[in-house]
């Protein structure tokens, strides 16, 4: 679902894609794979075929979408849950593979608009590795940035780059792309097409803005990536950042942490 993996392409390219040309070659959300962004994971419960992305925001918690969890929170099946990170789930190796055990979405998460639509996974265990821990993701915890209409967002996870009729392949390689915002809303945000676009299995990635001498902080999160060529919703942080974010980090880390901390 990520604006990281259609690519590049005209009708000529994408012409020849269909006739069985190149994996890579109609890659309609556009992007490239990235080394970077080490604290963005993808994870995916059993019995699904589709994965989803989130980011690290303390050493044993993933923030994403409520969208990817409510099904196995409600149904009891959070623990089912396996995850990565890495820049490929086919080449991770044990130090870059955890188990989830916990699971919570915003109480308020409207599953036909996308409203509030975020939520948590508690791991098993600190990420870590045979390479340095990667940093927690870096949230923007202010008011919600003038200028976003517009202008582009950068997205990083791990969904399909390449759709082919009805399969929406290149899921599990993390890629990133410049995804253009076209309406902000008081719940959502909406950008992408058919050219750059978060798509299946980038629901709860990062979008990050661009703070020029702060760098580069998440504002967003990806939320319905289904219909991969219009424009997708993403969540807006702030709107859940006091009631929902900063709680559900408290209560999984620290001294104070519940639920297997």
């Amino acid at each position: 679902m990520t604006a990281h993996r259609k690519t590049w392409i005209g009708f000529v390219v994408g012409a020849w894609a269909l006739m069985g040309g190149g994996r890579e070659a109609w890659a309609v959300l556009g992007g490239e794979t990235t080394v970077g962004d080490t604290f963005v994971v993808g994870y995916i419960f059993a019995g699904r075929t589709e994965i989803c992305s989130g980011m690290l925001v303390a050493p044993r918690v993933v923030l994403t979408s409520a969208t990817c969890i409510k099904a196995a929170v409600d149904a009891g099946t959070v623990g089912t849950g396996t995850g990565w990170w890495g820049q490929d789930q086919d080449v991770a190796d044990q130090d870059h593979v955890f188990n989830i055990v916990a699971g919570r979405y915003h109480r308020l998460y409207e599953p036909l608009s996308f409203n509030y639509d975020v939520g948590v996974l508690l791991l098993d265990r600190d990420v870590a590795g045979p390479s340095p821990a990667p940093p927690p993701a870096r949230l923007h915890d202010g008011a919600f940035p003038d200028g976003v209409a517009g202008n582009t967002l950068r997205v990083s996870g791990y969904g399909a780059n390449l759709i082919q009729g009805e399969d929406y392949l290149g899921q599990g390689v993390r890629r990133t792309g410049n995804v253009l915002i076209s309406t902000v809303g008081y719940f959502l945000i909406r950008g992408g097409d058919d050219m750059v676009n978060a798509c299946r299995g980038d629901s709860g990635a990062p979008l990050f803005y661009d703070f020029g001498v702060e760098g580069e902080k998440v504002i967003a999160i990806a939320a319905e990536t289904s219909r991969c060529q219009v424009p997708t919703a993403k969540t807006r942080l702030d709107l859940v950042w006091a009631d929902f974010v900063v709680p559900a980090i408290d209560a999984w880390d620290g001294p104070c942490s519940v639920g297997g901390g």
